[in-house]
This record gives structure tokens, sequence and C-alpha cells, in this order.
């Protein structure tokens, strides 16, 4: 378990106050997700989790240990890290970047190789991936590895720093479900930073919504959305939550066509501004509803669903 202990994080000689008396737990094997908006201090939590940033005032445990008594190396190689920018060493392979942290814990050659061909076959890669370059890989392949190189040492502890806010809708679509299907098979505790309150739904077990250094509310998924703690909250909450309906009422409202044994680039929850981005570059989006029919949405289906529906009723 994960423990802030009336935490504080000042900069500027005292001036300005990042974190503001933080107390929450995280439990083992949780998804937790810390989102709000910019400013809210989220990342700053997260990255005083690994000591990357140092608390002014306060406890953080891991366990009951006080995280400054533990050997700052050791810690963090048995904690995995997934950032945003993907940072792989582009004049390494994609094994050698999977395996640094491996390598740096004396793991033999083989059980390093065998366990980069099991998670790039957990993530859908093909397995000759492993002695390619970052730069033959997509944006989205890139990302992929990124996250199984923050598996591949068996951490106790992954966090994740807002690691699709960069990727297009198809990629963070399919990275979103990719994270919950390892957070179920892997039982590690993930931790996630978002700004988007629609990932957060999707991807957390536990939510806790932040906003200038405080920690606003913290709850479950039904918890958040039925019983919103207070204004703040309620508004971040339907400002994004209502758009994430809208594509389920697009498919709902009109007779688009449904398609046979085709792969869908979205979900009916994947909200509107994501339709329309597939738009810009293409003729139509295949959207999979919960029944798992997959429905053909074209940019005249978006028009006239906004001419009818544009002020966001339901």
């Amino acid at each position: 378990m994960i423990e802030f202990k009336n935490v504080y994080k000042k900069y500027d000689n005292n001036e300005n106050i990042a974190i503001k008396g933080l107390n929450l737990q995280i439990n083992d094997g949780d998804f937790f997700v810390l989102v709000g908006p910019s400013g809210s201090g989220k990342t700053t939590t997260l990255k005083m989790i690994n000591r990357l940033i140092k608390q002014t005032s306060g406890e953080i445990l891991i366990d009951d240990e006080n995280i400054e008594n533990l050997n700052l190396q050791e810690m963090r190689l048995n904690m995995g890290y997934v950032l945003q920018n993907i940072a792989l060493f582009p004049n390494m392979t994609i094994e050698e970047n999977i395996t640094i942290q491996p390598e740096s814990l004396k793991w033999t050659k083989e059980r390093r190789h065998k366990v980069v061909m099991d998670l790039l076959d957990k993530v859908g890669l093909p397995r000759e991936y492993a002695k390619r370059f970052p730069r033959e890989l997509s944006g989205g392949e890139q990302q992929r590895v990124g996250i199984i190189r923050a598996l591949a040492s068996n951490p106790k502890i992954v966090l994740m720093d807002e690691p699709f806010s960069a990727l297009d809708p198809i990629s963070r679509n399919q990275l979103q479900e990719l994270v919950l299907k390892l957070h179920q098979e892997m039982k590690m505790t993930f931790i996630f930073v978002t700004h988007d309150m629609n990932e957060a739904l999707r991807l957390g077990n536990t939510i806790a919504i932040m906003r200038t250094g405080h920690l606003e509310q913290i709850g479950t998924r039904d918890e958040i959305i039925h019983n919103p703690k207070n204004n703040f909250v309620n508004g971040f909450f339907k400002n994004q939550h209502n758009d994430d309906k809208k594509i389920k009422l697009i498919v709902d409202s009109q007779d688009c066509q449904q398609i046979d044994h085709q792969v869908a680039d979205l979900n009916e929850e994947n909200n509107i501004s994501d339709l329309a981005q597939i738009l810009r570059d293409k003729k139509f989006a295949l959207v999979e509803n919960s029944e798992g029919k997959v429905w053909k949405l074209t940019i005249q289906n978006l028009l006239n669903y906004l001419a009818r529906d544009g002020d966001g009723r339901e």
C-alpha cells in the first residue's frame, strides 16, 4: 500500500504551494487514476512516489516504510515508469530498451530474452520487433514498447504519466484496452495520471480528482458519477462525460449502416471529438457498440446529429 500523510510540496521559497496537505491511500493491486486540469498537482503527486520530486513536508509510505529510508536506486528499479514522450533510446534495439531494468537487476541473458518474447506476445507485437530500432516502429507501437519496458522487471508498482495524450484516437483507444488487460493479468498496482475524465472513468478502479494541489474527491467510478462531492467535481465530470455519450447517441439516433466482420476504430463510449478527428482523415469510422456490433459512421452522420442535437441535449 502507498500512503500520503499530510504531504505538502512548495516551490519558490515556499510561496508557490503545489500540493496542499495531501492524504490518500493506494491499495495493492489497484488501478488508481489521478485526474485534474493542468496545474492540479497530479503529476507532482505521481513523481513524489518515486522521489523524482521530493515533498517539502509530510510522509509518503510504501508498505509502511517511509520512502526516504529506502535505497533510491533499488526502489526505482522495482517500479515501472511510462512517460508521455515514450523516451525509448534510439540507438538501442527494442529488446535492449525493454531489458534496461532487468539487466540492472543482474538477470541472465536467457531470462531477459524470455521476458521480452513473452511481453511482445502480450501486447500483440511480432517477436521479430525485438531486433528492430525505435525509428522502425509507429508511435502506437513505440508506446506499447514503453509500456512493456515498465513491466519487464515485474515491478509491484507501475507509474504512468499521461502516456496516451499525444496519440491519435485509434491508438489511444487500443492502448487503453491493452493496459486494462495487462492490469487484470499481472495484478500490479497501476497509478495513472490523466487530464481526461473520460479516460479516468474508463480505466480507474479508484479515481482521485485534484484541483490546485487539493484532493477534491476520491472514489470509485460509480461514486464519482452518481455522488459528486462538490460543484467542481460535478462540472468537471459533466463537461467531459457528456461528450463521451454523444458518439453513442449518433448511432442510436440515425439509420447507420451495420458492418460485419470488421475491426472497429472506436467504441460507442469514445467522445465525439475522437470521431471528428478520424473523420478529418477518413471517409468513415467504424464504431463498436456494447453488443459487439460494428457501425459505419460518416461525416454526414456527424453533421446530421450536430444539426439536430448540437446543443448537447439528451
